[in-house]
């Protein structure tokens, strides 16, 4: 679409000037910020680091300074590259370590964390009967607290690592994330563990074997590479870096073994490899593309002599996509007959797989905004309804009523909005349905459905009519799905929001017919999506549809001053226990001292710490 990205080879992902111009409605004030792709940020200046971030500021932890337990995906790119091909043979393969962790039976697993519960729990009891090192009676929480800030501070917890998100959020997610159902073919993609033939597992263990790679992965590289995998690895041993957890300087280690005098830092297959195996990495952090400047430095980090090459080469084997993203998405095209005139842009690198949902999801987005809501009764009967409601839940009412697309903003206790949104739809004939990302989500959203059906006046649907995401797209619960594939219904709310990946947000959109509306609901503040992408996020930063923050508080003094904060207000709540404390200043340089008086002196006398633990 004009003034969004181009693709060179297929189609362009989804971010914020896409989504601003695939959309055809009046524009919304923007704040003047970087448009809010999923990309990676130029690498600081004055430093010799540069750890691959985020354009948005995601990812923008300090690399470098420690490795991840996820086999690699935590991995800096900042330190220096201990595995060019071709040098000291001291490199053998993936280590031992995490062989013999592999190999750990689940009964195994079990005891040593028994082992280690019991363990803790003869630690706790005896920190309980002996004197607390900071000379305060500190136990619980608050004991855990402390210890935990001390082996920050004496370096025995690494503090960030490469690709890393943002310091977590004020709150953690109201409801745990779970596995979704995954597809063969999206198994395969990720490196899962099938069900390889025996034979094809006998001769890959052969191949690893002669290379000095633990054969105990053998099952593992057959069902990433599939048929011939033995073949492959021989043809190019640095396929191994498909398997997860696999570093580059041990698949250099195996290349060397199998290659001899033939491996070197400049092999294109090296260079293909690295590239992809750091769009993956990015991925698990949840970033979807990345900067073409980040990622020639990360590849430089990793020994790649030729980092543009091989860059080109990943791209021209259609292992990876690029795109040029607009800097200045309201800027007008050059005209034809301006010499040498070019827009200015900025380069991204994705996987196939991600950019790809994220187009999809663009364009199904900007056709739900764009599609006219389906006859359901006329706009008195949907003012009669949000009269009927109380502050914000009216609202929420109003703005589904007029859209195809709404975001709804809020805790624990802004769920009552959208049961009171689908209670008016249900009430106006509407096939209306909501879902959530876990059973347990479903059950207590499906009570509130009953206790706001008790009380609602006039006919309601006889059953809670909420499913799980999961189930939705599988057909396991839900509506079912009509003559052209597409779900059965008028409205879908989505909860906890913020936990969509943009896969299945892609395929959420993909399935809702035309003229259906879409409510996306959750606390921006909560944990986010296990999977690539926040597009939640990306959503509200977008600006593209109506947004309803929620005005009602969660429950006790800090839910009460949190969700004032949400919505930019800043409210002096009633904390008889004192768990919430407002300090007012005059300016700037009150508030430092304030600050440092509090840290210093007020706080270590309330808990019993001294400052210089605080």
């Amino acid at each position: 679409m004009p003034g969004a990205r181009r693709c060179v080879g297929a189609r362009a992902p989804l971010s914020r000037s896409r989504l601003e111009h695939a959309v055809s409605t009046e524009p919304e004030p923007t704040e003047e910020t970087e448009p809010g792709t999923r990309g990676a940020a130029p690498e600081p200046e004055g430093t010799e680091e540069a750890p691959v971030q985020e354009a948005d500021g995601a990812g923008g932890g300090e690399a470098g300074t420690a490795e991840s337990a996820g086999g690699g995906a935590g991995e800096s790119v900042s330190e220096e590259p201990g595995a060019d091909a071709g040098e000291d043979g001291d490199s053998t393969g993936v280590d031992a370590d995490s062989v013999e962790k592999a190999r750990l039976s689940e009964a195994e697993a079990e005891l040593a964390a028994q082992r280690i519960e019991r363990e803790r729990i003869a630690r706790r009891k005896a920190e309980k009967q002996g004197p607390v090192a900071s000379g305060a009676k500190l136990s619980g929480k608050a004991a855990d607290l402390l210890a935990a800030v001390r082996a920050v501070e004496s370096g025995a917890k690494p503090v960030a690592a490469v690709f890393s998100e943002p310091e977590p959020p004020r709150r953690p997610a109201q409801e745990p994330v779970r596995p979704r159902p995954v597809s063969a073919e999206a198994l395969g993609a990720g490196g899962s563990v099938g069900a390889p033939a025996p034979g094809a597992v006998e001769a890959v263990r052969r191949v690893l074997a002669e290379g000095g790679a633990p054969e105990a992965l053998a099952a593992q590289v057959a069902a990433v590479l599939g048929e011939g995998a033995d073949d492959q690895l021989r043809a190019d041993p640095w396929q191994l870096l498909r398997v997860t957890g696999v570093r580059p300087e041990q698949a250099d280690g195996f290349a060397r073994a199998l290659l001899g005098a033939e491996c070197a830092p400049d092999d294109e297959r090296r260079g293909r490899a690295v590239t992809v195996w750091l769009l993956e990495q990015a991925a698990l952090a949840g970033h979807t593309v990345l900067e073409m400047p980040a990622l020639v430095t990360a590849l430089a980090q990793r020994g790649v002599p030729d980092a543009d090459a091989a860059v080109q080469s990943t791209i021209a084997e259609a292992e990876a996509l690029v795109f040029q993203d607009a800097l200045d998405p309201a800027a007008p095209e050059p005209e034809d007959d301006e010499e040498g005139a070019e827009r200015p842009v900025r380069i991204l690198v994705g996987l196939e797989r991600y950019a790809l949902a994220e187009e999809s999801l663009a364009d199904g987005l900007a056709r739900l905004i764009n599609s006219v809501p389906k006859e359901d009764g006329s706009a008195a009967d949907w003012e009669r309804a949000a009269g009927s409601a109380e502050g914000s839940a009216a609202e929420l009412i109003r703005a589904a009523a007029a859209g195809g697309l709404v975001l709804h903003t809020g805790g624990e206790a802004s769920l009552t909005e959208p049961a009171a949104l689908l209670m008016a739809a249900r009430g106006l004939g509407l096939r209306a349905w909501a879902a959530t990302h876990s059973p347990l989500g479903r059950d207590r959203f499906g009570a509130l459905l009953d206790e706001a059906a008790t009380h609602a006046p006039g006919p309601h649907a006889p059953d809670r009519q909420v499913a799980t995401v999961a189930g939705l797209l599988s057909g396991a619960e839900g509506p079912g799905r009509d003559a052209d594939g597409a779900f059965d219904l008028d409205l879908l709310v989505v909860l906890d929001a913020p936990q969509l990946d943009v896969e299945t947000a892609a395929l959420l959109v993909e399935s809702l017919p035309d003229g259906a509306r879409l409510v996306l609901g959750g606390d921006p503040a909560v944990l986010w999506s296990a999977g690539p992408g926040r597009v939640f996020a990306d959503l509200l930063a977008a600006r593209i549809c109506p947004q309803v923050a929620s005005r009602r508080p969660d429950p006790g003094p800090l839910g009460e001053l949190v969700s004032g904060i949400g919505i930019g207000e800043l409210n002096q709540v009633e904390a008889p226990g004192k768990e919430v404390v407002i300090v007012p200043v005059r300016d700037a340089g009150e508030a430092v001292h304030r600050t440092v008086q509090l840290v210093a002196d007020s706080v270590p006398r309330a808990i019993g710490v001294p400052a210089e633990e605080t």
